[in-house]
């Protein structure tokens, strides 16, 4: 399993993980990899990953299709990437945002990059917690009822799975 800058996803959810690697273009958090991921054909081993964990990362790739095309390349055969991706909430501010996408959006983005794979693609949030997320409202002012209605015209997140044939 290799996970952007931390392992935090891999050490809360992760399970029987053999080999956990991170990588990050800034060395801040020690990761394995160090390295533009985009371009990290010499540093990151091909087919070395039954799982790739990009939470939140694909829209901060300057080329998103070269980032995309490194997944590929580390990916095991039967593998997966576990993604998100921001929607209707506020620029991060503190690194690049170049992608924003609607769940159709990254579903056609990733079946013209990705045309072999099975992918699930699936929008999450509500127009109230749309809401209260332009309006910096922090989660836990909202009730479990509120942030549980779906309602695919106001994807706050939007979660990615691919599957390689």
């Amino acid at each position: 399993m290799i996970e952007v800058q931390t392992d935090a996803y891999t050490k809360r959810f992760g399970h029987d993980v053999v080999r956990s690697d991170t990588f990050d273009i800034v060395p801040d958090f020690s990761p394995t990899f160090l390295c533009d991921f985009t371009s990290a054909g010499c540093a990151i081993p091909s087919h070395a990953y039954d799982c790739v964990l990009l939470p939140n990362t694909l829209p901060h790739f300057r080329d998103l299709d070269g980032g995309v095309a490194q997944v590929r390349r580390i990916l095991r055969p039967g593998g997966v990437l576990l993604s998100s991706a921001a929607g209707i909430i506020p620029l991060t501010g503190d690194v690049p945002d170049y992608w924003r996408f609607s769940p159709d959006g990254w579903r056609e983005c990733l079946r013209r990059l990705w045309p072999d794979a099975d992918l699930e693609v699936h929008g999450h949030g509500n127009c109230l917690a749309a809401l209260a997320a332009q309006l910096g409202l922090a989660v836990e002012e909202l009730t479990d009822a509120e942030l549980e209605v779906n309602d695919p015209r106001f994807p706050i997140l939007t979660t990615i799975l691919v599957r390689v044939a």
